[in-house]
């Protein structure tokens, strides 16, 4: 398995998910921590996801997300 993205917006992490499986690529998705970034003096702490992938589907999945993110810098609607 590979890590190919990391978010700490749920919203992107079900837009690109969506491509993926869309795609026929199967991925899984982790929630995790992130101790460095203290959000709060209440909470230190923050959640992120990433998306992994089997090793073979890295690089298709790779190059799915890198048009989806030109695609929102350009404006495109997808």
């Amino acid at each position: 398995m590979r890590r190919i993205f990391v978010t700490y917006d749920p919203i992107e992490v079900t837009a690109i998910t969506d491509l993926l499986e869309r795609a026929g690529i199967a991925i899984e998705i982790r929630d995790e921590i992130d101790f460095a970034i203290p959000t709060s003096p209440q909470n230190q702490t923050k959640r992120f996801s990433s998306i992994w992938t089997a090793d073979e589907k890295a690089q298709q999945a790779l190059n799915i997300i890198a048009e989806y993110l030109r695609d929102i810098v350009r404006g495109v609607d997808l």
